[in-house]
């Protein structure tokens, strides 16, 4: 099940662009060998439990108009029930994207939020994703199917699992460690949803791909 929206007129007017060619306009996934990070920060809704939700949020820079194809995120799942099959990773109840434009370099007006089931997604598994039981390294990817169309500028993007907190797992998204991704600019941020003012600096590039 797909569910999207265009939220702002922006959007709307974006949608009688021309598009690019298709290239990673964000890359900090890299290599398989570079994806397996000993270090990561919290990416989950929990509908059950607002105030323990947290939000990652990643930019990019279009230079030219573009059609956006997909994002996709290295996750990482713990926890007594962590996925540890395609098929499971792909029975997560539901994924939401927004994309915010730049507002003073943090995340702005949101201009586009797509919902997708887990069904939806197309999950590969890099090397070594499972580590004793407990832990699944993933990447998960949501395509738009051409629904988003952006003029160039500065954007703002979060790719988050929404799941209840009973679930017996949580969700986190790694940090880029590879040096030939783009944009090194250590320029990603943790935000609350249900405090909407607050975006704590991670001081990290995130592992998300846009392609468009």
């Amino acid at each position: 099940m797909r569910n999207f929206r265009h939220l702002t007129a922006f959007a709307a007017a974006a949608l009688a662009l021309p598009s690019a060619h298709a290239v990673l306009v964000h890359n900090q996934i890299g290599p398989v060998a570079t994806i397996s990070s000993t270090q990561w920060v919290p990416n989950q809704i929990f509908p059950d439990v607002p105030p323990a939700s947290m939000v990652a949020e990643e930019d990019f820079t279009l230079s030219v108009s573009a059609s956006i194809n997909y994002f996709e995120a290295h996750v990482r799942a713990t926890g007594a029930n962590s996925p540890m099959s395609i098929a499971a990773w792909q029975s997560i109840p539901t994924w939401q994207v927004d994309l915010c434009v730049d507002q003073f370099g943090q995340p702005g007006t949101i201009v586009y939020s797509l919902i997708v089931t887990g069904s939806s997604t197309q999950v590969t598994f890099p090397v070594m994703p499972n580590f004793a039981g407990v832990t699944t390294n993933a990447k998960v990817r949501i395509n738009t199917n051409g629904t988003l169309f952006l003029a160039p500028g500065t954007y703002w993007f979060r790719m988050t699992p929404v799941e209840v907190s009973t679930s017996g797992r949580t969700f986190h998204i790694s940090r880029s460690n590879w040096g030939g991704g783009f944009p090194n600019n250590g320029n990603a941020y943790l935000w609350d949803p249900f405090n909407t003012s607050t975006h704590t600096p991670t001081g990290w590039d995130l592992a998300f791909d846009v392609d468009g």
